[in-house]
Order: C-alpha cells, then sequence, then structure tokens
C-alpha cells in the first residue's frame, strides 16, 4: 500500500484573519493604482483636449481674423462689381429701347408700372364690337404678357424676389383680363346668336389668333337632338355631348389657350404642357320676341357675362361614375416635347388645387397630326400635363470653358443630357438635338439664360427646380444647400471659368445643407479633350456660407474626406485659394480674361440651374 499521505495543517483563525487582510490590501493598492492610472489618464486626456480646443480657438480666431481682413478687403470689389452690374444694365435697357423705337411697337414696356396700369385700364373700359375685334385685344395683351415674361426672367435671374412677386401680380391681372374679355365676347354672341342660326337651328362660330382659340356653339331648337359631335374644324377642336345634355338648350363654349391661367400661380405637382383646354356648358340668354318687325331682347346679367353649367351637376369627383363622359380632342402645339408613346392628360381640381387624371380615359395621342383625343368624366379645364421633376435631380454636370469668353455647360438629367453654350451676351441649346423637331425654334437661338430657360419649360424640359420640389422628391433625399454658399459659389465659378473646368462631385448631396462641394482641375489648353473621372489634377473644392477651401475628398473613394490638405486654408473667395495651388500662367490668365457680361451671364445660369442644390 502507498503511505498514507500527511494532512495539511489547518490554519488558525488569526491566520486566516491575516491572509484576508494581506488580500484586502493588495486589492487596495491594485484600485488605488487603477484609480491613479485613470486620473493620469483623463488628466492627459483633458489636457489634450484642451490643447486642441486652444488649438481649434486660435484656429478659428485666425480664420476669422484672415476671413474679416479678406473681405474687408473685397468689399470695394464688390461695390465696383455692383456699379459695372448697374451700368451694363442700363446700357442693355436702352438697347432695348432703341430696338423697340425703332420697330415702332406700341406696346406698353411692362417693367414701368404706370404703363402696365394704364394699358390695363384703357382696356377694362374699351368696348369691341365683334368677337374678332376681342380675339385681337386678348392677342395684343399676350403679347404684352410675353414682354413681362422677359422681366420676369431678369428678375428670377437677378433673384429678386420682391419684382418676381411684381411680375407675378401683373400676370394675373393681365390673365383675369384676357377672360373677362373673352367672357364679354362670348356672352355677346349668345345674346344674338339668333342672328347667325343655321338651318337645324344652331350657332357655330370661331376666331383665332397666335395664342388663343375660341369656338361658340349653341343649340336654339327645342326639341332634344341626338348625341351632337362639335367639330371647330379651323381650330382643330371638337367635343361630343352626351345623351343627359340632349334635351336641353344650351351653348358651348371651347377655349384653348396656348398658356396657363388656371394654375400659374401655384406651385403642383405637374404642370401643363402646351396649354389649357376647356369645354365649358353655357346658360343662353332669353331669346328675343319678334313683333312686327321689331325685335324685342331683354336685357340682363347674361347679356354681358356668361353663366356656366357645371357637368356632371356637382363637382363631386364621386358622381362622374353615373355620368357618361364628354368625348373631346385637341391639337398639341408644335413646340411641345412628346417623348412619351401617351401623353398624360389631367382635369384641374379646383377643391384640391392640383391636376388630377381622376375621370379622364381613353386617351390618345396621332403623332402625324398632334391631335390629343379622350374622355372626360367631368369637364374642368384640361391639359396634357408633366410632372415638373421630370428632368431633375441631375445625375452630373461638367462646365468646360472653350474660349476666353465662352464655356460649354453639359447637364445629365433624368431622360437625357442636355448642352448649353454659354457666351457673353447670353446661352444657347446646343443638344438635344437629333429626334428632338419640337426645339428647333429655340435650338441655337441665343438668349437670356431665363428666357431659355422658360422656353425649354414650354417645351416639357425642366430645368428651373425649386426648393418647394424637394417635397416631390423625397425618396431622392434631396440637400438644399445653403443659399448664401450657393451664391458664393457660383461667383467664384464664373470668374475662375476661363481657365478652369468645373464638375460636380458625388459627395455634395450627401454634405449637411451648410456645405456645397464641386471639383476643379486647370484648362489651360482649350483643345484638351480629357475630362474622365481618371484625370488625376481634379481637386475639391468646399463651399460654407463664408469660405471655401480645397479639401482632400476624391469621387474615385467610396468616403468622402473633408480635411484640408496640408499648407492649404479656408479664404473668403477661391481665387485666394489658388494662389498657390495653380499655374501662373492660369492666375495671369483669370485677371487678364476676367468679363463682367460673362461672368454674369454665367453666375444667373448657375444660380437659375440650382446645380448644387439639385446634383
Amino acid at each position: 500500500m502507498p503511505p498514507k499521505k500527511a494532512k495539511k495543517k489547518k490554519k488558525s483563525k488569526k491566520e486566516l484573519q491575516a491572509e484576508l487582510e494581506r488580500q484586502q490590501e493588495e486589492l487596495r493598492k491594485a484600485e488605488e493604482e487603477e484609480r491613479k492610472r485613470r486620473e493620469e489618464e483623463e488628466r492627459r486626456a483633458e489636457e489634450e483636449n484642451k490643447r486642441r480646443q486652444e488649438e481649434e480657438h486660435h484656429r478659428r480666431s485666425e480664420e476669422a481674423a484672415r476671413l474679416e481682413v479678406e473681405d474687408k478687403s473685397l468689399s470695394q470689389w464688390h461695390a465696383e462689381r455692383r456699379e459695372q452690374l448697374k451700368r451694363l444694365d442700363t446700357m442693355l435697357h436702352r438697347e432695348e429701347e432703341w430696338k423697340k423705337y425703332i420697330a415702332c411697337n406700341p406696346r406698353p414696356d411692362p417693367s414701368i408700372e404706370k404703363e402696365l396700369t394704364a394699358y390695363i385700364t384703357s382696356l377694362t373700359e374699351s368696348e369691341h364690337k365683334t368677337l374678332e375685334e376681342t380675339m385681337h385685344a386678348c392677342q395684343v395683351t399676350e403679347e404684352i404678357v410675353i414682354d413681362l415674361l422677359k422681366v420676369l426672367a431678369e428678375a428670377r435671374e437677378s433673384a429678386d424676389v420682391a419684382k418676381t412677386e411684381w411680375c407675378f401680380d401683373y400676370l394675373k391681372q393681365l390673365r383675369d383680363l384676357v377672360e373677362y374679355k373673352l367672357d364679354a365676347a362670348t356672352a355677346d354672341v349668345l345674346q344674338h346668336a339668333d342672328e347667325h342660326t343655321n338651318s337645324k337651328n344652331e350657332v357655330q362660330t370661331a376666331a383665332a389668333t397666335e395664342h388663343l382659340k375660341l369656338g361658340v356653339w349653341a343649340n336654339l331648337a327645342t326639341k332634344g337632338f341626338r348625341i351632337k359631335t362639335i367639330d371647330f374644324a379651323d381650330l382643330k377642336v371638337t367635343t361630343e355631348l352626351p345623351k343627359p345634355l340632349a334635351l336641353q338648350i344650351l351653348g358651348v363654349r371651347c377655349l384653348f389657350t396656348q398658356f396657363d391661367a388656371v394654375s400659374f400661380l401655384h406651385h403642383c405637382r405637374d404642370y401643363p404642357l402646351g396649354g389649357v383646354f376647356r369645354v365649358e356648358l353655357l346658360t343662353l340668354p332669353p331669346q328675343p320676341k319678334r313683333v312686327k318687325g321689331w325685335v324685342m331682347r331683354q336685357i340682363t346679367s347674361l347679356s354681358s357675362s356668361i353663366q356656366k353649367i357645371p357637368y356632371p351637376s356637382t363637382d363631386s369627383a364621386a358622381s362622374t361614375s353615373t355620368h357618361q363622359p364628354v368625348r373631346v380632342s385637341f391639337h398639341l402645339p408644335e413646340h411641345v416635347l412628346m417623348i412619351e408613346e401617351k401623353p398624360r392628360v389631367a382635369l384641374w381640381d379646383s377643391r384640391n388645387i392640383r391636376w388630377s387624371e381622376d375621370g379622364v380615359q381613353e386617351v390618345k395621342f396621332d403623332k402625324s397630326t398632334r391631335i390629343v383625343s379622350l374622355q372626360a368624366a367631368r369637364l374642368a379645364p384640361m391639359a396634357v400635363v408633366q410632372d415638373r421633376y421630370r428632368d431633375f435631380p441631375y445625375a452630373e454636370w461638367l462646365l468646360k470653358p472653350i474660349g476666353d469668353r465662352k464655356a460649354r455647360l453639359t447637364l445629365q438629367g433624368r431622360r437625357f443630357p442636355v448642352v448649353f453654350e454659354i457666351l457673353e451676351n447670353g446661352i444657347q441649346l446646343i443638344s438635344p438635338a437629333a429626334g428632338f423637331e419640337e426645339l428647333k425654334s429655340i435650338r441655337g437661338q441665343v438668349m437670356a439664360p431665363g428666357l431659355l430657360l422658360q422656353a425649354l419649360f414650354r417645351t416639357g424640359i425642366n430645368l428651373l427646380p425649386d426648393d418647394r420640389d424637394a417635397d416631390f422628391l423625397i425618396d431622392q433625399n434631396i440637400t438644399l444647400k445653403d443659399s448664401e454658399a450657393e451664391e458664393r459659389a457660383y461667383l467664384d465659378i464664373s470668374i475662375i471659368l476661363p481657365v478652369f473646368t468645373v464638375a460636380s462631385s458625388k459627395f455634395n448631396q450627401s454634405r449637411n445643407r451648410e456645405k456645397a462641394l464641386f471639383r476643379i482641375r486647370e484648362t489651360i489648353d482649350y483643345t484638351v479633350k480629357d475630362d474622365s473621372e481618371d484625370a488625376a489634377d481634379w481637386q475639391s473644392v468646399l463651399y460654407h456660407s463664408n469660405k471655401c477651401s480645397f479639401v482632400s475628398s476624391n469621387d474615385k473613394d467610396d468616403l468622402c474626406d473633408e480635411s484640408i490638405p496640408s499648407g492649404d486654408e479656408t479664404h473668403a473667395i477661391l481665387e485666394i485659394c489658388l494662389r498657390d495651388r495653380c499655374s501662373p500662367e492660369a492666375m495671369s490668365r483669370i485677371k487678364e480674361t476676367g468679363n463682367i457680361r460673362f461672368q454674369e451671364t454665367v453666375r444667373r445660369t448657375l444660380r437659375m440651374l440650382r446645380l448644387l442644390s439639385f446634383c
């Protein structure tokens, strides 16, 4: 048997107590050491944080002082620039006045309120004997509206909010006046309908101008008629009345305006293309009585104004399902771009202030004749519509100098690229070209930025984003940029453009609203074609409301690096940032080729396109 193990001596109570005290002491010492270590780490961290705060405070103080000095030194430059622009505007306005004078243009100057109000008063008080005279007066008014739209474009280019609102106020007054005059002329036709009846005891008359088409039809028969197609062939407009109207003695007015007088004051999701078409049922005035060669004609409120009959009898969308639809067709103007096979047609919903496709059926479009036909469950202003954000947000953009006072802007929209050439005296559309015959009247025409973009808007290419459009693009995560940061960036781009290509950055929209990011690269030789993303000399520039700087961001990376490269600083304008970044030749050419008219054209173009907020 193996020997028995000796029993371990049991510790006494005193020994156990001593061991416990020893362990507690060791634990206390360890905790004390840990506490001291943590305190030391916290002290060092606090000192490091304090050092960083002091450095940041020092940096911010230096930056603030530097920006203040730069802003003060630039204040005289800004004042001189404003004075130059004022002189330029005066010169251009005089040129326009001279052109108007030698053209013997009798229309009032829409930029002068006194002339506008005098015209409105005169037209309101004037009386026109025939429908043709009224239509001519309304066409003249529309030509004044077109002149006023030039003033509006100028106001929007200049970001003049007060002038923009002023223009819209007078646009409404002129549009309302046109409608008032057309109503009075329609009432006069119906008041004397008996003088123009045919063998079927019907009246049908029409008149048209460049921007207006109006047809009036009336049934004076006391007996009902079958389903009736009313064809205004000269207007390229037809409507077919359904059976519920067969027993009624009534009038019908078909009115087509190549402008939107219905929703232009409302920023709706959709907007009309080519104008607005209306089919309206009208109450006929009492018919005259003929006694012994005398004609006794009652004078009522319907003698000078019209009374519209709703169809169906209420404006409720729910009631339309029990009524027969009205068949209509109208001609879509040649300038409207129609890419889709079938256009969207909508009715104006006055209750909810929007264009609605509810109640519209069997929409067809004949491309050869440009006739739009449909069935409408209710009568309301109708139009071919398109969502106003069809062409933005932009995927990318590139602005490249191609001469001392010439640049090319390529903008990748949601449907197709759009290319502009920016010149000293305006911009022109270069493409789309092939297959876009609707744009031939404006392609290659040099216009002010606002006028060209308004013309594109009317064709169906909307490149005029508004802050309110971001509400319709929630799924696109639009980051609207600080207006001061945008304005500062657009001005600086216009100044450096003669020797720098400027491009969008894929990281811009992921920056917060106080930051706007884009890229630049030096372009001394205008013949160089390489604008690829792989070019090594792209540099990223970050803008705030009061400063800008180069940053380390590279669009080839997955993440954006906003750190300022070593040796760089923030400055009030980009030109100062470039002094140690670009070649002496580039800096020299920025100063030598600077032209305030070209710079202002560039700045206004970028401002209206909102490149930094919608790309």
